[in-house]
């Protein structure tokens, strides 16, 4: 119950009421003086073999969306800006290189019209080794639909 709440508010106390814009980090720009929300970590963490971090969720796809993208439902539903994709793996393949789960599922049937941010050298890490291809890997994550990269390594980070 706690959570169910808390997942149907937090996107309006991050970013305030839903301005008339039909692109939600827009609305940010223009109609709010609050941040943009990010649901993470697109999907499947809390089902990782072993429950080791950055595994891979082995599961149909029926079960990764039953069980996996329910929150993610509310938070689209919500408006929120952003979706962090997991640096875990969905039946072997790396999220950040998923095209079918980032664009064709995220952005075509749930219609999310945000934007999708990778995690902290989730692009990296498409690769074993990681930095392995580091061209590979941007190639790949952009074209899986990662709309924003966040880079190796800064002294800003």
């Amino acid at each position: 119950m706690c959570n169910e709440y808390a997942r149907r508010v937090i996107v309006l106390k991050f970013q305030g009421a839903r301005c008339r814009c039909l692109i939600p980090w827009v609305c940010m720009l223009f109609c709010s003086n609050k941040v943009a929300a990010c649901a993470k970590h697109f999907v499947g963490d809390g089902g990782t073999r072993k429950g080791i971090n950055e595994n891979d969720t082995v599961i149909s796809y029926n079960g990764l969306v039953s069980i996996h993208m329910r929150p993610y439902f509310d938070a689209i539903t919500r408006g929120v800006s952003s979706i962090m994709a997991s640096y875990s793996s969905w039946n072997g393949v790396k999220m950040h290189a998923n095209r079918f789960l980032l664009t064709d599922v995220l952005k075509g049937q749930l219609g999310f019209k945000g934007f999708i941010i990778s995690d902290w050298q989730g692009i990296d890490r498409i690769t074993s080794p990681p930095d392995a291809n580091y061209t590979f890997s941007i190639l790949a994550g952009i074209h899986a639909g990662i709309d924003m990269v966040r880079f190796l390594s800064s002294p800003y980070a």
